[in-house]
């Protein structure tokens, strides 16, 4: 070997034992920033210093003020490997899938014959949002988790999605409805491509309206129906549900909806409906009855000021057990800002 290599050999070993004396600097980087719910994103390590093994971490931002290390399994809103193909937490490129919609922290240490790096931490380096492509039937969708969403456009599928079949027995246990109702929404215009049902116990219907109700149905497409498949709403909400029977199974719905909104959609009101006697030790529900509300609303309800407990629905149901005066109050946050209403109350003892 001549000395011009034996120095070039030199040089080389000596930079990978002088890589293999320092523990990693941690780097990494992902597939996808920005992904919808139920989707996943793949990261992967481009640590210096030959790591050969991996600790990652992927967490709601929200959730842990420091950058400690949590087990990312312990949330529920994200999991490692969601294919099974071994790209888990403790992989060198891992893969991660999102339940929840938020902003979630990735923090990453990996370890060489030298020992473990620092932590390296991003914090709210990918950002899981609602999705527009529902199948309903799988999984729930919206700001509450109760179907209801607002996006101004959008894909529907059945619950085998654009590619398998739909699943037996589909209806309201399997919550395999969706409400669309868009912020200032004058008309919703839904288009079907397809529509493939099995027999006639299988069922799309879509209403014009927030549910079921026969008398503002605009359609419902079977195996010996699916003409006219072009609807569409004008009351600024759609209500779709499927229903399929207990036999056989297609490759089902799909389509998309678009949404024309009102320029002039007028001012929303409020009123909180509830029996004309409050008394002492026996239950009441309270009711809030928006008008005009747009959009998918939240509602927060106070009593003499303090907040009642994990109640962001347009109802809920207390029980008074000290007679006197109390001040009930709702507010609705809605996609024109928030809107206040309250009822002073008498609870008297019943005779």
């Amino acid at each position: 070997m001549s000395k011009k290599h034996l120095a070039a050999f030199a040089v080389c070993l000596f930079m990978a034992l002088s890589a293999e004396a320092q523990v990693p600097v941690v780097k990494f980087t992902a597939n996808k920033l920005v992904i919808e719910q139920y989707e996943s994103v793949q990261l992967f390590d481009s640590s210096t210093n030959n790591p050969i093994e991996w600790e990652w971490n992927v967490y709601d931002s929200t959730t842990y003020a420091s950058s400690s290390f949590y087990p990312n399994l312990a949330n529920g809103d994200v999991y490692s490997d969601p294919w099974g193909s071994g790209n888990d937490e403790f992989s060198k490129n891992p893969e991660f899938a999102f339940d929840l919609p938020g902003f979630y922290t990735v923090t990453l240490r990996c370890r060489n014959s030298s020992g473990w790096s620092t932590v390296l931490v991003k914090k709210g380096y990918i950002e899981c949002v609602l999705p527009t492509q529902y199948n309903i039937g799988y999984g729930t969708y919206g700001k509450n988790n109760d179907n209801i969403v607002d996006s101004k456009s959008g894909t529907v599928f059945d619950d085998g999605g654009p590619n398998l079949n739909y699943s037996h027995e589909q209806g309201l246990k399997t919550r395999s409805y969706l409400l669309i109702r868009p912020c200032k929404a004058k008309k919703i215009i839904l288009k079907m491509t397809q529509l493939k049902f099995a027999d006639t116990t299988d069922v799309l219907y879509v209403y014009d309206g927030a549910e079921e109700d026969v008398t503002k149905r605009l359609v419902a497409w079977t195996k010996n129906n699916t003409g006219n498949r072009t609807v569409t709403a004008t009351s600024g909400s759609m209500y779709i549900i499927f229903k399929s029977g207990v036999n056989g199974a297609d490759s089902g719905f799909a389509g998309s909806y678009t949404t024309e909104l009102d320029t002039n959609p007028g001012s929303p009101g409020l009123d909180i409906i509830r029996a004309p006697e409050v008394y002492n030790s026996t239950p009441i529900t309270f009711h809030e009855n928006d008008t005009d509300l747009s959009g998918t609303p939240t509602w927060e309800w106070t009593i003499d000021n303090y907040q009642v407990p994990q109640n962001t629905k347009p109802f809920f149901r207390y029980t008074f057990f000290t007679d006197g005066k109390y001040k009930v109050c709702v507010k609705a946050n809605h996609c024109f800002g928030s809107i206040k209403v309250c009822d002073t109350i008498d609870v008297i003892t019943p005779t």
